[in-house]
């Protein structure tokens, strides 16, 4: 099992998703990010149904293009060693 942790941007969208589930297929944590609860909610509950002890959570992130949109994230979250 890896102990990297991954923050995947835009953790909804369907080119994420694929990365996300490799990501936990191998032992990563991944931390995703998301507009808003309601559309990472179904994302979540489908991984972790595939994986139950798989280390997935999701930060939200409500406008990508704001100066300094991921700078809480990455504070929050000092054990995250790669972004993608």
């Amino acid at each position: 099992m890896s102990n990297k942790t991954v923050l995947v941007t835009g953790a909804t969208g369907f080119i994420a998703q694929h990365i996300i589930d490799n990501l936990l297929s191998k032992g990563y944590a991944v931390i995703g990010t998301a507009r808003s609860q309601s559309k990472y909610q179904p994302i979540l509950d489908a991984f972790k149904k595939k994986y139950p002890n798989a280390n997935l959570i999701f930060e939200i992130v409500p406008d990508i293009s704001a100066e300094n949109a991921f700078d809480d994230v990455l504070k929050k979250h000092p054990e995250i060693t790669a972004v993608l």
